[in-house]
C-alpha cells in the first residue's frame, strides 16, 4: 500500500456547531470572507506540505483501506495558524501527528474581508492509512506493539461537534420525556434524599443506535445506573450527519437530581476518553 496522506481541503466551509463562537478574546471569527487565507504558494504547495511532512504510517493498518481524520484551527489576521482542534480521531500517533503539522505550518496570507484582515475558520479532512485495532489482553505482547491501540478503548472516528448534531425523536422535549417516563427512582436514593447532578456520556451510531453509555459522575445509591438503563432502551435517534453521510457522534448529557429523582438538565460538549493509550 502507497504511505500516501489524502488531502482534502475545504475552503470557505466550517462546522457550523463549532463556529457559532464569533468573539476569540481578540477578533471575530470568520466562516467565510471575500478574500480567503492562502498557504503559501497554493492549495497545490498544501497538498505538498502534509504529503512530505506526514511521514508514513508508523502502526499496524489495513490494507488498501482508508480512515478520514478531521481537523479545524483558524488561521488569525497576522496569517499564523490558531486554535488546531481534533473533530474525530484516528490512532494516537496519527492524530497528534496531525494536530503538530498543523501548529507547525508556515505563516499564511491572511484573509481579507471589507478590506481588512480577519480570523478565518477551515476545516481540514486528511485521509490515512487505516490502523488495525488489537484486543486489549493483546496490548504489549506483540512486534509494534507501541503503534497498534484497542479500538473499543479508543473513539476512533467518533465526531465531538458535527454538522447535523444527532436528534431523539422530536428533540430535548422528547428526550426529557423519555427520561421523566423510564427512569426509576432508586429506593435508597429516594430514602437518602440524593440531590446533585449526574452525568452520562453516549455515541450514537450512523443507524442511529446508542451505544458505549458511560457514567462520567458518581452520585451512587443506583442513580447513574438506572439512568444508563433508561439511555440504552431508547428508540433509535436521528444519526448526525456529516456531508451529507450519517456519522459516529458523541453526547454527554446532565441530569439534576433532587431527593433522587433525575430529570433533565442539558446536553453539554463532549470530550473524548483515552487520548493516550
Amino acid at each position: 500500500m502507497r504511505h500516501l496522506y489524502i488531502l482534502i481541503l475545504f475552503i470557505s466551509i466550517s462546522i457550523p456547531s463549532l463556529a457559532q463562537k464569533e468573539q476569540s478574546s481578540k477578533a471575530k471569527i470568520y466562516i467565510a470572507v471575500d478574500e480567503m487565507p492562502e498557504f503559501p504558494g497554493g492549495v497545490d504547495s498544501l497538498f505538498h506540505y502534509i504529503k512530505e511532512n506526514f511521514g508514513p504510517p508508523r502502526y499496524q493498518y489495513t490494507e488498501d483501506s482508508l480512515a478520514t481524520l478531521y481537523l479545524t484551527f483558524t488561521v488569525d489576521y497576522f496569517g499564523f495558524v490558531q486554535d488546531v482542534e481534533l473533530l474525530s480521531r484516528v490512532h494516537p500517533l496519527v492524530d497528534e501527528n496531525a494536530v503538530n503539522l498543523i501548529k507547525g505550518m508556515p505563516q499564511w496570507k491572511p484573509g481579507r474581508h471589507d478590506g481588512k484582515t480577519v480570523n478565518v475558520k477551515y476545516t481540514l479532512p486528511i485521509r490515512v492509512p487505516a490502523p488495525r485495532s488489537v484486543p486489549s489482553f493483546l496490548l504489549g505482547k506483540l512486534a509494534f506493539s507501541n503503534f497498534t491501540y484497542d479500538e473499543k478503548a479508543y473513539e476512533t472516528g467518533v465526531f465531538l461537534n458535527i454538522e447535523t448534531a444527532p436528534k431523539f425523536l422530536s428533540g430535548e422535549k422528547a428526550f426529557k420525556s423519555y427520561i421523566k417516563k423510564n427512569y426509576q427512582v432508586p429506593e435508597q436514593a429516594l430514602n437518602q434524599r440524593i440531590n446533585g447532578t449526574a452525568k452520562l456520556s453516549f455515541i450514537v451510531s450512523p443507524d442511529g443506535q446508542v451505544t458505549k453509555i458511560k457514567a462520567l459522575s458518581d452520585l451512587g445509591h443506583g442513580i447513574e445506573e438506572n439512568l444508563m438503563e433508561a439511555i440504552g432502551k431508547m428508540p433509535k435517534w436521528q444519526p448526525g450527519m456529516y456531508k451529507g453521510q450519517p456519522q459516529k457522534v458523541k453526547r454527554t448529557v446532565e441530569f439534576l437530581v433532587v431527593k433522587g429523582k433525575a430529570t433533565f438538565k442539558e446536553f453539554t460538549p463532549s470530550e473524548y476518553d483515552n487520548k493516550n493509550l
